[in-house]
């Protein structure tokens, strides 16, 4: 009879501690899986203005993103600021296609892909003389 229990018992365990609750806090859902993508240190490889290849000088080549879990930091390099680039940082989220940045300057909606280890975001504004345009960036993950 106890033998019955203690199998009993030992079966009873191992029933409830297979159906107990799922360790993985962040299920896989294709946000989470694009942050998971997102997070690194991305080199800016091209800007395309309006179907044009933008011109950069050495230092401008230098310029980057950098993505963690829930923020994200911009080094621009110019020829003025070659070896202290300016930074912008901010806050990010995703939605569907679209990556959301928000830093203290502004707002900046972009739809974006990553294809291995490129991210291609695209984005549509108006210059400083209000016409539209369109711009597209193209970073290689470091």
């Amino acid at each position: 009879m106890k033998k019955i229990l203690t199998l009993a018992f030992a079966a009873l365990t191992l029933l409830a501690t297979a159906c107990g609750k799922s360790n993985d806090e962040n299920p896989s859902t294709p946000q989470n899986d694009a942050k998971k993508a997102l997070i690194g240190t991305w080199r800016i490889e091209k800007i395309i203005i309006n179907n044009i290849e933008m011109d950069r000088t050495e230092c401008e080549k230098k310029s980057y993103f950098v993505f963690t879990e829930n923020t994200f930091s911009v080094y621009n390099f110019s020829d003025r600021k070659c070896d202290n680039p300016e930074k912008t940082e901010g806050t990010y989220s995703i939605s569907n296609d679209i990556l959301i940045l928000v830093s203290k300057e502004k707002t900046l909606d972009t739809t974006f892909s990553i294809l291995e280890n490129k991210l291609i975001m695209n984005r549509t504004g108006k210059n400083e003389f209000g016409e539209s345009r369109t711009i597209k960036q193209i970073l290689i993950k470091q």
